[in-house]
């Protein structure tokens, strides 16, 4: 079996070869954040944040075969790798027939190749590359430890939108009733449907503009956020290429003006709840909550997909009491104490910390309460 590997690092390669990467590799998966213009997006902005994006491909008579999305950096002159994407959508794609094949080289190439000593990667729990790694790994001795992560909150559509409201708990109908009635006393307001174009993406951004999300890049010296103009520069019907996926946008108006908007990603069957924000000017009325509840009833009453994929798992979305797609997260080191020192170097102390297998070896249990009390980590 003849196979090639290409070493993708600059966003516009992938532009390059995006009519095979649309249509071979990316439509045989349920992952529309493959889409080549979003995915070059979450290239180009990793570039500016001192990682080099490091997209493995596999090559057979010129087709793509298989595909690896990670990043890598050098930290104490050391190569350390991570997901590219979102751990929520992170994973390989390999086609079956050649699934173990890319496996073998995979592995070859981070820690052979590029030398790498730490890779920290997050897949589906479900995935069959998971188990095909670990396999992989035992056997070219790679040191292997996996750990459960929070996974993606995801709600069936299997009922009519009444039978699903009646099923939420009486604490979160209630909730909802109120916000209405809040809102109903305090502004006269609305919600609209509309495509993603020049007039709806001002009004995100108006809305992006008075967040919290908007004090916090400020604080840390963002002007924008990346991951949001990606969306919005991607998901447009009229753009240089047409998205895989349908894309609207629905927004929350009180007296005319945006307070919160949802972009809704629709591929494959389901709904993807990609990106919301709210003015925090009104954050007493839990706009963006009420919202998302509004969108989800009309994605039930559309009846076009049969499931809605919040892409996180945070507190707020228990209120629909969704299931959960868990995800795993795969950690593979030479040395606990170069990867501490690494993730303290990048300011990722909690990868560490939740690490209880580490902290159950002596040494590195006792360097990490000195390091915790030196840096007054909580």
């Amino acid at each position: 079996m003849e196979i090639s590997t290409r070493i993708i690092t600059d966003f516009k390669d992938i532009l390059n070869i995006e009519r095979i990467w649309n249509l071979e590799l990316v439509k045989s998966v349920e992952n529309p954040q493959l889409y080549s213009r979003l995915f070059a997006g979450v290239m180009h902005s990793y570039e500016s944040k001192g990682w080099t994006p490091l997209v493995i491909t596999f090559w057979s008579d010129n087709r793509i075969v298989g595909m690896a999305p990670l990043k890598m950096r050098k930290v104490f002159s050391t190569n350390y790798v991570c997901s590219l994407l979102d751990e929520a959508y992170s994973d390989f794609v390999f086609f079956d027939k050649y699934q173990e094949y890319c496996m073998n080289m995979l592995v070859d190439i981070l820690f052979n190749r590029l030398n790498c000593r730490l890779a920290i990667i997050s897949l589906d729990t479900n995935s069959p590359n998971l188990k095909l790694l670990e396999k992989t790994c035992l056997k070219k001795n790679v040191p292997f430890s996996k750990k459960q992560n929070s996974g993606r909150a995801i709600i069936p559509v299997e009922t009519t939108w009444e039978q699903f409201y009646k099923s939420l708990k009486g604490r979160a109908r209630k909730e909802f009733r109120r916000i209405k009635r809040k809102l109903d006393s305090a502004v006269s307001w609305n919600v609209s449907c509309a495509e993603i174009n020049d007039e709806s993406i001002k009004k995100i951004l108006a809305v992006d503009q008075k967040s919290w999300k908007a004090e916090w890049r400020a604080e840390h010296n963002l002007e924008e956020d990346p991951f949001l103009h990606t969306i919005l520069e991607a998901s447009q019907p009229d753009g240089e290429v047409e998205p895989i996926y349908k894309s609207e946008v629905w927004f929350l108006e009180a007296n005319g003006e945006p307070i919160a908007y949802q972009i809704v990603q629709f591929y494959k069957g389901t709904a993807v709840l990609i990106k919301t924000s709210f003015d925090a000017n009104f954050k007493r009325f839990s706009p963006g909550k009420f919202l998302i509840n509004i969108v989800i009833r009309e994605v039930f009453r559309k009846g076009t997909v049969n499931k809605i994929d919040f892409v996180t798992n945070l507190p707020f979305v228990q209120d629909w009491r969704p299931s959960c797609e868990p995800r795993t997260q795969v950690i593979i080191e030479e040395n606990p104490f170069l990867s501490c020192a690494i993730l303290l170097k990048l300011k990722q102390v909690h990868k560490f910390k939740k690490r209880s297998y580490l902290l159950n070896i002596h040494p590195v249990a006792k360097l990490w309460k000195i390091l915790e009390s030196y840096l007054h980590i909580k």
